[in-house]
């Protein structure tokens, strides 16, 4: 094998994530982003993205923008809801001046408790005077979360307008009448009609419910939900299927990675989970 594999003869084939079907067209997706990237661009197609208080109208490029971090807020915050976090409330934990988001939260007596640094969490553990490992949690996703605010930011947004919940928290703080109605933010809008809308958690709803309408969309765990047809058309056919090559340098670091998986060392494969636990997505037990 490592011989076949040096030569180039080693392909392995890349099945699609999905199936979507418009109408009588069917597409097959290859990832989770291209089928992002395509649901953004029908969603937005023909619209204009408006920010209500100045009647600012962003440019299409600055709106695809947008969608694009929204929809990787959204997978972050997602990460965090598995773990017990709840991220509208997380949000609302961004320090005012530093704009860090906390990296540890730490539940005692139901309460939640939400740090910014170890030295912070020295401090906690020793005021409280006794263990907290258990109760403490790691929120690797912290930074992430810190850089696309900044970038929502510099695109002229307030992220304090995320969603309903974060924008009630502003109004209390700023004395604001908590039963007041609340005002649009947002407007997206073509040349026959507008949607006016409060979030922008609601915005990438709204292009998202624009861009599936009518269509319907398979998502495939393995080649095994596939009919031979489908099999054919998507992983056999040398016409359309798409393989990828493997190299000396992928078995290399394959070899690697079973070892710490799969070796009798605990240690590195407990690092290896503590690094990569937060990107995991589907785990099958």
């Amino acid at each position: 094998m490592p011989k076949l594999i040096e030569e180039g003869y080693v392909y392995i084939a890349q099945p699609p994530l999905f199936k979507i079907k418009r109408g009588q067209r069917e597409e097959y997706i290859q990832t989770e982003k291209q089928l992002d990237d395509l649901l953004l661009e029908l969603g937005r197609e023909g619209y204009s993205f408006v920010r209500l208080k100045d009647k600012k109208v962003f440019t299409d490029n600055q709106f695809k923008e947008i969608l694009h971090l929204l929809v990787e807020l959204e997978k972050l915050g997602k990460n965090l809801e598995k773990k017990g976090v709840e991220f509208t409330k997380y949000l609302n934990f961004r320090h005012p001046k530093t704009k860090k988001m906390p990296i540890y939260m730490v539940k005692v007596d139901g309460k939640d408790h939400f740090l910014y640094s170890d030295k912070e969490l020295a401090n906690f553990t020793e005021k409280e005077g006794k263990s907290i490992e258990d109760s403490m949690l790691e929120l690797f996703e912290a930074n992430e979360i810190e850089q696309i605010l900044l970038k929502i930011e510099k695109l002229g947004l307030d992220v304090t307008t995320y969603s309903p919940e974060t924008e009630l928290v502003k109004n209390e703080a700023g004395g604001k009448e908590a039963d007041k109605k609340p005002k649009a933010n947002y407007r997206i809008t073509d040349d026959k009609e507008h949607k006016d809308l409060y979030s922008l958690k609601e915005v990438l709803a709204y292009i998202k419910e624009v861009a599936t309408k009518g269509m319907h969309i398979q998502r495939y765990k393995g080649l095994g939900e596939m009919n031979p047809q489908q099999l054919w058309e998507t992983t056999m056919d040398p016409e359309r299927r798409t393989i990828l090559q493997v190299t000396l340098e992928d078995a290399v670091e394959a070899d690697k990675m079973f070892t710490v998986l799969m070796g009798d060392q605990v240690e590195p494969r407990r690092e290896f989970i503590e690094n990569y636990a937060h990107q995991v997505k589907n785990l099958d037990v």
